[in-house]
């Protein structure tokens, strides 16, 4: 058994977590009021082996190879740079990221999940989601290409019969903390919980509903104060669902509860049918007399 399987329960180095993680404040409380104990060590598993394909699916949102697919692409940047026999692993760091992605538990959760401190688990819920978020440039992009845009326009007119469109943007609320401060309110949306309003560029056949439903902790809040860690999260968590979409990964599993929470953060509005459909016709009309003036 591989040293680096383990871990030391009371590894309380760089204690200058900052406040993704935990309060500087807690943790110092928590070494006065509960002095070092004797190291236990307790065995880290191995998620592939102990999962079945299913199991895994639903706990982490994406397939096995598809996990493997991504920790080759950033293993480099993860790797811990350190001699330590129980440093943890690249594998183990990705799990973890991708259980706080799939739950949105508080991340000392997570961590125990894992089988890693909730000091650690912090960073590493960090750590990995820059690295997935950099990957964007690959993942998330308009066609570029003649041949791109001449295919994208193609499906376009093939499913809607709209010329000449290569791409559609929509906003979407992204739930948070209150990242505090003077201005903690401008995050605070008309249903009277903070959020952040994103704009993505999406594939013809995606939804918000989807992403979220992959990563719930889009809708049920992203529990960090930083905005740039929350930024990185959501970018990230794009990132994973066209790389999941590439793979033709199933659609995991989601609660009736997270159900509700995703249709809160979608702000449908509460039209009668009728009147919805029939303003849904008029805005058609409109986008294919602009369109039919480009051909």
């Amino acid at each position: 058994m591989d040293a680096q399987d383990y871990m030391d329960v009371d590894d309380y180095s760089d204690a200058d977590e900052s406040d993704e993680a935990i309060d500087d404040f807690d943790h110092l409380a928590e070494l006065v009021a509960f002095p070092r104990r004797a190291k236990i060590i307790r065995k880290r598993p191995d998620h592939f082996k102990v999962w079945r394909d299913d199991e895994f699916l639903n706990r982490f949102r994406l397939n096995k190879d598809t996990v493997k697919f991504l920790l080759r692409i950033i293993k480099p940047k993860i790797e811990s740079q350190t001699s330590r026999n129980n440093a943890v692993t690249p594998s183990q760091k990705l799990s973890m990221t991708l259980r706080y992605y799939a739950t949105g538990s508080f991340i000392a959760t997570c961590a125990d999940f894992a089988g890693i401190h909730k000091i650690t688990g912090g960073k590493i819920i960090i750590e990995v989601s820059k690295a997935i978020a950099a990957l964007r440039p690959d993942f998330i992009h308009f066609p570029t290409t003649d041949d791109e845009i001449r295919k994208v326009k193609k499906d376009f007119f093939n499913i809607a019969k709209f010329p000449s469109c290569i791409g559609a943007i929509d906003c979407t609320h992204i739930k948070i903390r209150s990242p505090a401060g003077n201005d903690a309110e401008i995050f605070r949306n008309r249903k009277q919980f903070f959020s952040m309003n994103i704009r993505t560029r999406n594939p013809i056949e995606r939804s918000y509903g989807v992403w979220k439903r992959r990563f719930p902790i889009l809708s049920l809040g992203i529990n960090v104060r930083n905005l740039d860690t929350v930024q990185a999260i959501i970018v990230a968590t794009a990132v994973l669902h066209n790389i999941a979409r590439q793979f033709g990964d199933d659609e995991p599993r989601v609660t009736e509860e997270q159900e509700n929470e995703i249709a809160l953060t979608l702000f449908e509005q509460p039209h009668d049918i009728n009147d919805q459909g029939r303003n849904q016709s008029i805005h058609r009309n409109r986008f294919l007399n602009y369109f039919n003036t480009l051909l």
